[in-house]
C-alpha cells in the first residue's frame, strides 16, 4: 500500500507492508492535523499577525524572524556584560596603571576620556555608536591632530 502526503512543499510518498498499517499512519497524520488546526486557534491572533508583520519587513534583507530574534538576543547579551563609560574608564586607567602604564600617559587618558565619560557616563559602552562618537568629537572643535588623540583615546576604552 502506499499513501501520498505533501512535506515541506513538496510530496512524500510512504510505503506500507499492510492495508491497516497505511490506515493507521492516515489516521495519525488526521489526529496531528486536527491538533495543529487546534494549536493553530489557540495561537493568539496578535502574535500571528505580529509574525507576519515581521516577516514582511525582515524578508527584503533576506533575513527571518528567528534571525531578528539570534541578533536582538546577542546584542541584549553584550549590553548585560557590558559596564557604564564612568566604570568602564576606571577600569581602563586601573588596568593601564596595572600594566606600567606612566602617570603622565594614565593621567592624558583619564582627562581626555573622561571628558567623552562626563557627557556618556551613564551609558552603557557597547550601546553608544560610531556616529555618536563622531559627532560627540566633531562638538569638541578641535584640531584634527587632537581630535585623532582624542578618537585613539575612545577606541582604547571601547
Amino acid at each position: 500500500m502506499s499513501s501520498g502526503q505533501k512535506s515541506a512543499a513538496k510530496w512524500e510518498r510512504k510505503f506500507f507492508e499492510t492495508k491497516a498499517e497505511a490506515q493507521t499512519y492516515v489516521q495519525q497524520k488526521e489526529i496531528e492535523l486536527l491538533n495543529q488546526g487546534r494549536e493553530g486557534v489557540q495561537f493568539p491572533s496578535w502574535l500571528r499577525i505580529e509574525a507576519q508583520q515581521g516577516r514582511e519587513r525582515l524578508q527584503p534583507h533576506g533575513k527571518t524572524i528567528s534571525d531578528a530574534v539570534d541578533f536582538y538576543l546577542k546584542h541584549l547579551e553584550a549590553a548585560q556584560r557590558s559596564a557604564k563609560v564612568s566604570q568602564a574608564l576606571e577600569e581602563l586607567i586601573e588596568n593601564r596603571k596595572g600594566s606600567g602604564a606612566s602617570k603622565r600617559y594614565c593621567y592624558d587618558l583619564k582627562l581626555r576620556v573622561g571628558r567623552f565619560s562626563k557627557d556618556f557616563c551613564d551609558r552603557i559602552v557597547s550601546t553608544i555608536n560610531t556616529a555618536e562618537v563622531d559627532s560627540w568629537l566633531a562638538g569638541l572643535n578641535l584640531a584634527p591632530v587632537t581630535r585623532n588623540t582624542f578618537r585613539r583615546d575612545l577606541r582604547t576604552l571601547f
